[in-house]
């Protein structure tokens, strides 16, 4: 099908995210952080179908509450009421997170449902699901009105001012109640947007060089840039060339994608794709885990059990297992609930 390889793409960019967070090399760090994020707003928007009617409006925006908002609130909830206990067991610092009264609990609750903000330090990669209900949400209405402007170039013209809205913002610091910082809104955008406009013209059959320039490409902006460039952390004047990094770096992974996809490993790589959510959520409470065997190996206090988001002594290696431990638990966990739920409702 067309989207396979799509799914495969998502799943070397959770599992690069949770290489990213593993506590890898520094290179491959900034590599990975040049492009992994933007390439989810990418395939989300791959998938995004334009609407004809105000029906089509409807049903978009309750999927998009359906499958981005109630994940979100659902799996803040769970960290929030398992903050104590958490504390307790040494998985937050207690010179710096605190147990949280009746009073804060309904304080963060308010602001998980009304801002999408106040989540859990474990529950940190949780910004995603708000950006990503933003900017799809804003693509989604700007694609329908221009829906009737009869050329091409209504595409460049579009990604040239969600740009520019993002250099703007950010520069001028503009932020809006609940939505807070609008440049990240409208990077994501047009991340997003740009792949929707691929899935409208997609390319067939990638060659294999194209990828390994591609690759190239990013690494050599990795050594020219000496600097960290990611979503998150942006100065207004590095927007373009973050873009064109990022979206180099997209082509290359989907180029290894529709190779992968020949390959027998293709159907590990859908399995993992398609439930990239979980691995989302629960990695860094899986990392928790290998803090606990660094701490029994190396004989440290039980304290650093809560170093966020890993131990980083004796890492040299150990951030293999902290990769290889935050896909494969939380996948270990789905396929289990999966199971138990089939069971219980046959």
């Amino acid at each position: 099908m067309r989207d396979n390889y799509i799914a495969i793409a998502k799943a070397l960019g959770i599992m690069l995210m949770v290489m990213g967070h593993s506590g890898c090399p520094d290179f491959l760090y900034r590599f990975i952080y040049m492009f992994h994020m933007p390439l989810f707003f990418f395939c989300s928007g791959f998938f995004m179908k334009p609407a004809v009617n105000t029906i089509d409006i409807r049903l978009f925006v309750y999927k998009r509450i359906k499958g981005l908002y109630l994940p979100y609130v659902k799996w803040s909830i769970f960290f929030l009421l398992f903050h104590n206990l958490f504390l307790s067991w040494h998985l937050y610092n207690s010179d710096y997170i605190g147990f949280y009264s009746g009073g804060d609990i309904i304080d963060r609750l308010l602001h998980i449902l009304f801002t999408m903000t106040g989540h859990d330090q474990l529950a940190d990669p949780f910004w995603f699901f708000k950006q990503l209900l933003l900017s799809s949400i804003l693509v989604f209405f700007i694609v329908y009105a221009i829906r009737r402007v009869n050329t091409r170039f209504k595409y460049v013209i579009t990604l040239a001012i969600l740009l520019a809205l993002t250099m703007i913002s950010k520069y001028y610091g503009w932020g809006l109640p609940i939505i807070w910082n609008l440049s990240i809104v409208f990077l994501s955008a047009s991340f997003f947007f740009a792949g929707y406009v691929y899935g409208k013209y997609e390319l067939k059959d990638i060659k294999l060089y194209a990828g390994v320039i591609a690759m190239l490409v990013v690494i050599i902006g990795v050594f020219i840039y000496d600097d960290y460039l990611d979503m998150l952390w942006f100065s207004w004047d590095s927007v373009v060339l973050y873009v064109v990094l990022a979206l180099i770096g997209v082509f290359m992974t989907l180029t290894f994608s529709q190779l992968l996809e020949r390959t027998p490993i293709r159907h590990v790589l859908y399995y993992i794709g398609n439930h990239t959510m979980i691995i989302l959520v629960l990695h860094l409470l899986v990392f928790k885990l290998v803090n606990l065997l660094k701490i029994v190996v190396y004989q440290l206090p039980i304290k650093r059990l809560a170093d966020f988001k890993v131990i980083s002594e004796n890492n040299e290696l150990f951030w293999l297992v902290y990769f290889v431990c935050g896909v494969s638990v939380p996948l270990v966990f789905e396929w289990a609930t999966s199971k138990v739920k089939h069971y219980l409702n046959p």
